[in-house]
């Protein structure tokens, strides 16, 4: 197994989770407290990272900012999922918001100008037709 394969697995398995666990708790809460107690678990898992870099992350102010930013739209689009997740079907609601890399590819063609081979647009064009059929 390649060094980014086993990542690759346990990413998407606890994603996975991820996705499920809001709707459980929606039975139980409200979105924005879901929210505000799942925060608690992104806490958790700094804290022990901070500790394991013995308190002492790498800095670069460019980078900082935009690992600020990333946390930012991380946490607007968690919030919307809960509340997605707590009034639609989770299979609907887990499956449309995972085609976010669309936006992504877009916008990584768009401002880093990476290339897109006519693979890439097929697998865009058929991930909007799982949007059209998901929805019918």
């Amino acid at each position: 197994m390649t060094g980014w394969m086993l990542p690759t697995l346990l990413s998407c398995f606890i994603w996975g989770l991820w996705g499920l666990l809001p709707k459980l708790a929606s039975r139980h809460l409200e979105p924005w407290s879901i929210f505000v107690w799942s925060t608690l678990g992104n806490v958790t898992v700094a804290l022990g990272l901070l500790i394991w870099l013995g308190g002492r992350p790498h800095y670069d102010g460019r980078g900082v900012l935009y690992a600020i930013l990333g946390g930012l739209a991380g946490s607007l689009g968690s919030i919307f999922y809960n509340v997605a997740a707590a009034h639609g079907r989770i299979s609907v609601v887990v499956t449309l918001t995972g085609l976010y890399p669309l936006v992504t590819i877009f916008l990584s063609w768009f401002l880093l100008h990476e290339p897109l081979a006519i693979k890439d647009l097929v697998a865009m064009g058929l991930a909007l037709a799982a949007i059209a059929l998901i929805s019918i």
